[in-house]
């Protein structure tokens, strides 16, 4: 009866070690799983945070180009543009003063006679001026609309490429963040391993002695055996 209570008792603590080496086994390797998603996740973030710093950098360059186009190439061509229209407004003017002097002394109805053959002679001279005024305003109304739409046209470039670059610094941000939640996690975990390994013995044979091993942390048992030493005697290596 008492050998048979024994072997009874020794059954039991067998199987209460087997349970908690295999829940150890577990808790490791779950550990190494999450840290290795973890670390995948990271990869990815990282690769992509690598991206941004070329796409910005290149984003700048054009924004410089098309910033002296607009101070090389946009700015002269308007500054000749107010030049001509300048001038166009001092001919306007010299024009309306002599249709005024024309009008005040060339009434509507006037008899006959040397002021009235003046006043009609005047009249293809001041045609010609008004068409030539008209055609040149016409002109320029043109030449600002273009000279608007090109400025516009680069301002627009600019504005997308700076849309493009904010969103990419938010962007980087948003990932030195995240990535900075991950090492948080990995440090917990990379803690929580330290403590599994640090308890290990050679009765805890399997996986988690291979991956204790491996890490090589401080805070881990130094005289942990080796695998092949864990195993040997069972049915693996044979006694």
């Amino acid at each position: 009866m008492k050998k048979l209570l024994t072997l009874v008792v020794g059954a039991v603590l067998l199987a209460s070690s087997v349970n908690a080496a295999s829940l150890n086994n577990e808790t490791v390797r779950s550990v190494m799983s999450e840290m290795g998603r973890i670390n995948t996740s990271m990869k990815g973030l990282l690769k992509e945070n690598d991206g941004l710093g070329p796409v910005n950098n290149s984003l700048i360059k054009k924004n410089k180009l098309w910033e002296e186009q607009l101070t090389s190439r946009i700015a002269p061509k308007e500054t000749l543009f107010v030049a001509k229209a300048k001038a166009h407004i001092a001919r306007e003017a010299v024009y309306k003063q002599r249709i005024e002097r024309h009008n005040d002394a060339c009434p509507k109805r006037m008899p006959p006679g040397p002021q009235y053959n003046k006043c009609k002679s005047e009249e293809p001279t001041l045609n010609r001026i008004r068409d030539r005024h008209h055609a040149e305003k016409a002109d320029l109304n043109r030449e600002r609309s273009g000279l608007i739409a090109e400025r516009e046209s680069y301002e627009k470039l600019i504005r997308d490429n700076n849309t493009k670059i904010t969103r990419n610094y938010n962007r980087h941000l948003a990932i030195k963040a995240a990535v900075g939640r991950y090492e948080q996690r990995l440090e917990y975990y990379r803690t929580r391993l330290i403590t599994l390994c640090s308890t290990a013995d050679r009765n805890d044979w399997g996986e988690s002695i291979h991956y204790c091993q491996s890490m090589r942390w401080d805070g881990t048992r130094k005289n942990l055996p080796t695998l092949e030493e864990i195993l040997k005697g069972t049915r693996f290596f044979g006694k």
